[in-house]
């Protein structure tokens, strides 16, 4: 089964795929880890932003400049348009490659990432598995492990999907604001 693990950006989906890497059959899929990797030197998404760009946005050692690229894309509206449909689609064609690869190995391959329903992968996944933790706990979870103020949280959380989209979407809800051990137990259940 391929699990598309979803939510909002501190809800713990990354310490979900951990566990479930860690401790059954389950090939893990971070699609930020898999544009990461496109966009080093050399990657087809370094090579199509080089090409729409130019090299303004590179750093000395040839590398992306990840920091100039956020600024010259977030500041307009259709550079970023652009720059996801470069990203988007390149991403999504490793993913699907690495789920084929991966499926005849694994009892189950989980794919995480905070776009899955806008990016339409519900027929790349069998299940939508939705991290849900209370806004209160998100923002202190980004505080403590990122620095993020307050109001960087609420802007983030403000961009993405609401939680009752979320809800719809998804086919279970891992409910995440206590401890791991209540976390771990929700895992073991789904997952046996």
């Amino acid at each position: 089964m391929v699990i598309g693990i979803t939510g909002g950006i501190g809800a713990g989906k990354s310490t979900v795929m951990q566990y479930m890497g860690e401790h059954y059959s389950v090939y893990t899929i971070l699609a930020d880890e898999v544009a990461r990797e496109l966009q080093k030197q050399g990657g087809e998404v370094y090579r199509q932003i080089i090409k729409w760009l130019g090299t303004e946005v590179l750093k000395e050692n040839g590398e992306l400049d990840r920091e100039r690229l956020a600024a010259i894309v977030f500041s307009d509206e259709s550079k970023r348009q652009t720059l996801n449909g470069i990203v988007h689609p390149a991403v999504r064609r490793d993913i699907e490659k690495q789920i084929v690869k991966q499926r005849q190995h694994y009892s189950h391959v989980a794919v995480e990432a905070a776009l899955l329903i806008e990016e339409g992968y519900r027929d790349v996944c069998d299940e939508f598995w939705y991290v849900d933790a209370s806004e209160e706990v998100r923002i202190r979870r980004l505080m403590e492990s990122r620095g993020y103020t307050r109001e960087k949280c609420r802007a983030i959380m403000a961009q993405q999907l609401d939680r009752e989209t979320f809800l719809q979407e998804s086919d279970r809800v891992i409910v995440n604001n206590g401890s791991m051990d209540e976390l771990k137990r929700q895992l073991d259940c789904l997952l046996v």
